[in-house]
């Protein structure tokens, strides 16, 4: 026989039809990657607290017995030039009366220990100090993606930076960002983990009966 006509064995000769069609079928499922919550919620708010981020223990929540969370204390940011003499409040003798911006986190998980939500609110009081109230914010998001060992979306603290709105899932995570209504610049970022899709209990487990 010519080499040109040779060919080689199939390998799946031996194979009944159904088995056949099911090995060279496509995978009927395709595998997505999620972006959840590994770190338990204790340790998260631990971890903040470790990274200069005073937050509370974790305690219920007052609306609801079902879900328990974390709360940082009002994080004061100054605006670094006042303390130069370069910025508007330094040149106009302004003191420790004048407004001052702000964040607040908060973390929030079920019962079952799973991390729902990360909510940060910047409140910009003082608009001559936003640069450094939004670099405080970028920080404070990386130290969250860090602890979670989550990749950083692109964009998103391009984002924080301008102050646009934010609607947008990644790998089933969703976050958000809105301006609250009212003349005082207040901005909510939340950050909603995706769901660990877990089978229901005993699918997996030994046959009784």
């Amino acid at each position: 026989m010519p080499a040109s006509e040779w060919t080689p064995p199939d390998p799946l000769a031996s194979l009944d039809p159904k088995t056949r069609k099911s090995a060279v079928s496509p995978a009927p499922y395709g595998t997505e990657f999620r972006q959840v919550a590994s770190v338990p919620p204790v340790t998260f708010c631990k971890l903040l607290g470790d990274a200069g981020i005073p937050m509370s223990e974790s305690h219920a929540t007052v609306l609801s017995p079902q879900l328990t969370q974390c709360t940082s204390e009002l994080i004061l940011v100054s605006d670094q030039r006042a303390t130069t003499g370069s910025g508007k409040k330094a040149q106009s003798g302004q003191g420790n009366d004048a407004p001052q911006n702000s964040l607040f986190v908060l973390a929030q998980s079920d019962l079952q220990g799973h991390l729902r939500l990360i909510r940060v609110k910047m409140n910009l009081e003082d608009r001559d100090g936003a640069d450094d109230a939004k670099a405080r914010m970028k920080s404070l998001i990386e130290t969250v993606f860090r602890i979670e060992s989550w990749p950083m979306p692109s964009g998103l603290l391009r984002s924080i930076d301008y102050l646009d709105p934010i609607d947008r899932t990644v790998a089933g995570m969703r976050i958000t960002m809105k301006r609250e209504w009212g003349d005082i610049p207040r901005f909510n970022l939340i950050i909603e983990p995706a769901k660990l899709n877990l089978p229901p209990a005993g699918r997996f487990g030994p046959r009784t009966g």
